[in-house]
């Protein structure tokens, strides 16, 4: 399952690190910050192993007709 954005983001110098198009390894996510112009995720660091992770997501809020 992919999520699909119309936008896109430029690339700077301090994301050339990940090669695209990117596979996401097994047992790993791919996390994205909401302030797409900051590059402080996986889109610098690469993918997050799960055994790294934190905590769960338990709410997502958005509004209606994005």
């Amino acid at each position: 399952m992919g999520i699909y954005e119309q936008t896109v983001y430029h690339t700077t110098a301090e994301g050339q690190g990940i090669s695209y198009p990117y596979t996401v390894p097994e047992n790993s996510v791919f996390v994205m910050n909401d302030y797409r112009e900051d590059l402080s995720d996986s889109r610098t660091a690469g993918a997050i192993p799960l055994e790294d992770l934190r905590g769960k997501v338990f709410l997502i809020m958005r509004t209606s007709n994005i």
